[in-house]
Order: C-alpha cells, then sequence, then structure tokens
C-alpha cells in the first residue's frame, strides 16, 4: 500500500468521522481482549489513522468557521 493515495470525499460527516473512530476504537479493543501484542507498525497505523481524522475534523471546522465570518 505503500506509495498509494487514498481520496476522501470531502462531505466525510462529523457522524462518518465518529463511527470511523470508535470503529478503530473496538477494534484495538478487541485486539488487546484477546492478548494480541501490536507491532510498532500497527501501533503507528492505528494512532495515523486517529490523527488524519482528527485533523480532518479541525480542517472542517475551521474552514465552516471561515465561512462564517465572511458571509456575516
Amino acid at each position: 500500500m505503500e506509495g498509494q493515495t487514498i481520496e476522501t470525499k470531502a462531505s466525510l460527516t462529523e457522524k462518518d468521522k465518529r463511527i470511523i473512530i470508535r470503529a478503530l476504537d473496538k477494534l484495538a479493543l478487541a485486539l488487546t481482549d484477546h492478548n494480541h501484542q501490536w507491532s510498532n507498525e500497527e501501533r503507528k497505523l492505528y494512532e495515523r489513522a486517529r490523527a488524519i481524522l482528527t485533523w480532518i475534523s479541525v480542517v472542517c471546522y475551521k474552514v465552516a468557521y471561515l465561512l462564517v465570518l465572511m458571509t456575516s
């Protein structure tokens, strides 16, 4: 998968992002409950996925805020 890009829709809603984060967290708990030992790569991928979703949320919030300021 290295070197490939994943396109995301700009219409990803806050609800969608919360669902994805929740799914990631549930998967992490399921793996831990089964005594799975996370590799460094798995941990980094999990943390990066959460960071990307957080970043998307922050950027969308800032854009929406700026649009409100510009139109008021």
